[in-house]
């Protein structure tokens, strides 16, 4: 027979495994609940890099749509392991994966190194890079 604390201790580890797979709850909350920050205001961001703006803005729409949030709630700050990984209910062949796919197609006739990316803002540097 299984005591009360041994199932205590069996919700406990659930919980913990759900959250290591699936992410935070409260985080994926707080992301959909940030105020809109306006694509344009992203792209200024990147001026440096003189991407071209309807580039910017069709790649920015694609992300949004693979994480199923509102793109102006994204941020360029946004981190894969941490951010993004909250959006994510599958994080192995989930919403990352589609974007790996996505830069796959777009970079298969490059020559260009691979590099480790950490942040929407290093995906879209190196997506749009010529």
């Amino acid at each position: 027979a299984i005591t009360l604390v041994s199932q205590y201790m069996v919700i406990f580890m659930l919980n913990k495994l759900k959250t290591l797979l699936f992410g935070s709850n409260k985080l994926k909350k707080e992301l959909c609940q940030r105020p809109p920050l306006a694509t344009d205001i992203i792209f200024v961001e990147l001026s440096s890099y003189n991407f071209n703006k309807s580039e910017f803005n069709t790649l920015w729409e694609k992300i949004g749509t693979a994480f199923h949030i509102n793109p102006q709630k994204l941020r360029l700050t946004d981190r894969f392991d941490v951010e993004l990984k909250a959006l994510d209910p599958w994080p192995v062949d989930g919403y990352i994966t589609e974007l790996e796919d996505l830069l796959h197609q777009h970079k298969k006739n490059t020559s260009k190194s691979k590099k480790t990316l950490h942040t929407l803002k290093d995906y879209v540097v190196y997506f749009l890079s010529k």
